[in-house]
This record gives structure tokens, C-alpha cells and sequence, in this order.
């Protein structure tokens, strides 16, 4: 008789990683530093050594890795750097692994915001007892974006202050009154 052939099938396993972050978004305010915890999960043995970089940053900020590279499954910390200087904005950024030929990448965001500065008018006010003094404070902003709630400390003995409204959306203005007492 004839020889048959039987198809031969083979499964080939190839050394691979994974890449994730965590958590997928900072906020910060200008000149504030974020980190992200990188982690490299090793799939089907993989052992080899991967450096990190990351792109996507604007120029007010730097990004270091610690350490700055892993062998098979580990974890990196990517530490972010701002300055005072950085604009206010969303920031996507993209945190990329690489062992040899074998790139990943894993997506996290960088949400800047922006910053505000509070005045008050007029600056000095003098009352009797049982008097009432008011001021208008304005808070101006350069891009926040956020709810700013206003307070007062420092008063003297007997002495009240209340806001009118008690906060703000992104920038506008108060009245504060203070009150005295007998």
C-alpha cells in the first residue's frame, strides 16, 4: 500500500508584554506635578527588557521614568513636572514600551487647570460697633475652569462676614459683608 500523509499542525508561542496605566487621568493646577504608575504584564514567558517614553507633553513640562526601564512583568512610575507657566488645557499622552522590536502603548490624560486670582474693593474699610462694612470680591481667572468658595478668617472678637452668592463658577464676583457686634 501507499503511504497518507496527515496534515500537521504546530502552535508557536511567542514572548509578549502588555502595558497599562493607572489611573487613566491627573488634574493639576499650573506648576503641580502628576504621576502615573505604569505596569508591564509579562504574556507566554516574555522576560526581555522594556524602556519607557512618553509624548505628547507640552513644553512646560518634563516626564521622567523611575526606573527607567523593567525586565519582564514589573511596574514604572512616570512622574510629571509642570510649571507656573503651562496653559490650562487637556492634555492626551501617550506612555509607549519598548523591548527590541516590540512596541505598546497605553493612553492617559494630563488636565491642567487653569489658575485665578482674587482682589477685593476697597481695601480698607473702617466701622463702628454694630456696623456693617461691604466689599466686592472678584475672582478673575487665566482658563480655570472650577467652583471657587469663598470664606473669611482673621476677624476680630464679635465680627461676622457673609458671602453673597457663597461661590463662583470658573470666575465672577461676591459681595462680602462683615458685621460687628456690642
Amino acid at each position: 500500500g501507499g503511504a497518507t500523509s496527515l496534515p500537521v499542525t504546530r502552535a508557536i508561542t511567542v514572548a509578549n508584554f502588555a502595558l497599562s496605566s493607572t489611573p487613566s487621568s491627573q488634574a493639576i493646577a499650573p506648576g503641580g506635578a502628576a504621576s502615573y504608575s505604569v505596569a508591564v504584564s509579562s504574556q507566554n514567558g516574555f522576560t526581555g527588557p522594556v524602556s519607557f517614553t512618553v509624548a505628547g507633553l507640552p513644553a512646560a513640562a518634563t516626564a521622567s521614568f523611575s526606573p527607567a526601564t523593567n525586565t519582564g512583568s514589573g511596574t514604572t512610575t512616570l512622574g510629571i513636572v509642570t510649571t507656573t507657566s503651562i496653559p490650562a488645557g487637556t492634555y492626551s499622552l501617550v506612555i509607549t514600551g519598548t523591548s527590541g522590536p516590540v512596541t505598546r502603548t497605553v493612553n492617559v490624560t494630563l488636565v491642567v487647570n487653569g489658575n485665578f486670582s482674587i482682589s477685593a474693593t476697597p481695601p480698607i474699610v473702617t466701622i463702628n460697633r454694630d456696623g456693617n462694612a461691604t466689599y466686592l470680591v472678584e475672582i478673575s481667572s487665566s482658563g480655570f475652569a472650577g467652583t471657587v468658595l469663598f470664606s473669611a478668617s482673621g476677624l476680630p472678637k464679635f465680627a461676622t462676614a457673609k458671602f453673597t452668592p457663597t461661590s463662583v463658577v470658573n470666575a465672577g464676583s461676591t459681595v462680602l459683608t462683615v458685621s460687628t457686634n456690642k
